[in-house]
């Protein structure tokens, strides 16, 4: 048998104040060439350097939760989930 290294990544991001899904992606890599065979460590840096770049991308102001206010012993109502963003 002649199998080459395959890694597969689903990562994603949820903001601890209000649970809500930020960020989130799944990337995978494999052997790149018939000649050459990666090993699996070249592979999984090949991901999380993907996964990373990616990340690098997003908005960051959908990282901070609302400050809730404190107005007659109310807050404000939650912010809706966002969609996430995918990769491959």
């Amino acid at each position: 048998l002649h199998e080459e290294p395959v890694v597969g990544l689903s990562v994603r991001m949820v903001r601890a104040c209000d649970g809500r899904v930020v960020w989130a992606s799944s990337q995978s890599e494999g052997g790149r060439s018939f000649l050459h065979r990666d090993s699996l460590n070249q592979a999984a840096q090949r991901t999380v350097g993907n996964l990373a770049a990616e990340l690098l991308q997003m908005d960051r102001g959908v990282l901070h939760c609302a400050a809730a206010s404190s107005v007659g012993g109310t807050s404000s109502a939650p912010e809706q989930p966002a969609e996430t963003e995918g990769g491959n």
